[in-house]
């Protein structure tokens, strides 16, 4: 998996251009086997998307059927009873005040139409000056210049000229709530009537591996964009679909965002699949208004292909009772990383919430750490997930939803056994 060096014959450009990488074979369940035979498990869900493993029945089933009725219309001329049907799966299953749902492809693409939301917002309250977004460092909104302004994140760094110089709090502490207040000095400093929203993850990912605020954060984050009239979006792209083991993990608080956005396991893997779910406050306004959304929209936006498949997942995450897996599995896990942690010296700390968990590793002892113990476990057979922002450096290890307890065992011995092999370098 570490080999380097081009690849023979090969048109393709990747991000890392002499970089070999196993050509993958087929997959099923947990498992991936690449063409020599090799098998990995998949601990990482592919890229934190795959939450009903490989080669699912019902997901197949969903696609099939589907593509031979339609796959593709404008959504501008139709809807389809799929789309009709997964936007009610996905209101009934959300905290109230969700009240309506719009679909996209990506998680990015769903972050730009919910910072345009709460724009339109505002202005269809005759508030156009109020469109600034606060986000935190240490965070992930995803890879469109304009997700990219909201992240604090070292992928900013050769674009930093056309991105928009949004404010910026510390990340979360684990264990200091009052780190919140950042937010409330920052709504001062900036004018809290030039802001329309602040944006969060509820668990943080891909930059700050699986690092979970304390007891009260999102609750007094929410008092503090209520009196400061500012809109709350939740980015639940990783976090959600039953990832921390509720359906959003922003219901481990008493708190509902006023717009949060879905994605990766929406499409379980199998189609590029997002959701921006959408509060009753902010419907009315648009309803109150111009009666208009003006978002815009992308080609294969609430494609019935897809969102058949977002329907089938949604079916096997309750028909397997998935989110109560995920408690169970992810309270094995994390007892499994919390080991790890006591026995290697090179992981600072194990962390994370159901099956969305994390270690960060300390670069003074290995060298480039956390890539060094992902090539290390593929070396072992085991697939994990490269997280952190050049300052905070680790790995999510975030296996898929069906994963079972012989599987969490079996995640922790070979981690284990790349963990050791990486210190012994």
């Amino acid at each position: 998996m570490n080999a380097s060096g081009p690849s023979q014959g090969s048109a393709l450009l990747r991000s890392e251009l002499d970089r070999r990488l196993p050509t993958v074979s087929h997959a099923r369940g947990v498992f991936l086997w690449d063409s020599d035979g090799r098998r990995y498990l998949d601990a990482a869900s592919g890229s934190i998307a795959a939450v009903l493993g490989h080669a699912h029945p019902k997901a197949i089933d969903a696609l099939q059927a589907q593509a031979a009725k339609v796959s593709h219309v404008y959504r501008g001329s139709f809807t389809s009873e799929p789309t009709e049907e997964l936007a009610r799966m996905l209101v009934r299953r959300s905290p109230a005040p969700v009240q309506r749902v719009q679909f996209a492809n990506s998680g990015s693409e769903a972050v730009e139409i919910a910072v345009k939301m709460a724009i339109q917002y505002w202005q269809e309250r005759g508030r156009p000056e109020k469109w600034k977004v606060i986000s935190r460092l240490h965070s992930y909104h995803g890879n469109t210049l304009g997700a990219l302004s909201l992240s604090g994140h070292a992928r900013r760094s050769r674009f930093e000229k056309l991105l928009h110089p949004f404010p910026m709090v510390k990340a979360p502490d684990p264990f200091d709530v009052t780190a919140v207040e950042d937010f409330e000095r920052a709504l001062l400093e900036t004018g809290a009537d030039s802001v329309a929203a602040i944006i969060v993850e509820p668990i943080v990912g891909a930059s700050n591996p699986a690092l979970v605020p304390p007891p009260g954060y999102h609750e007094r984050l929410r008092e503090i964009c209520d009196a400061h009239d500012v809109l709350l979006i939740a980015d639940e792209v990783m976090s959600g679909m039953h990832r921390s083991g509720t359906f959003l993990a922003m219901e481990e608080s008493t708190v509902t965002a006023d717009i949060t956005t879905l994605g990766k396991g929406l499409g379980g893997g199998y189609v590029p699949l997002s959701a921006i779910l959408v509060s009753e406050r902010v419907v009315q306004g648009f309803e109150r208004g111009s009666r208009k959304l003006e978002t815009g929209g992308h080609t294969y936006a609430a494609n019935p292909l897809a969102t058949a498949v977002g329907v089938s997942v949604l079916e096997a995450i309750d028909e397997g009772d998935l989110g109560q897996n995920a408690v169970d599995r992810g309270q094995e896990l994390l007892q499994g990383l919390a080991r790890l942690e006591a026995a290697h010296p090179v992981v600072e700390s194990a962390r994370g919430r159901g099956l969305l968990c994390g270690l960060v590793l300390d670069d003074r002892l290995v060298s480039d750490a956390a890539r060094e113990l992902v090539d290390a476990a593929a070396d072992v057979g085991l697939m994990i997930y490269l997280a952190g922002d050049g300052e905070i450096n680790g790995v999510l290890v975030a296996p898929p939803l069906i994963v079972a307890a012989e599987h969490i065992q079996e995640i922790i011995v070979l981690l284990d056994a790349a963990l050791s092999a990486i210190e012994s370098r």
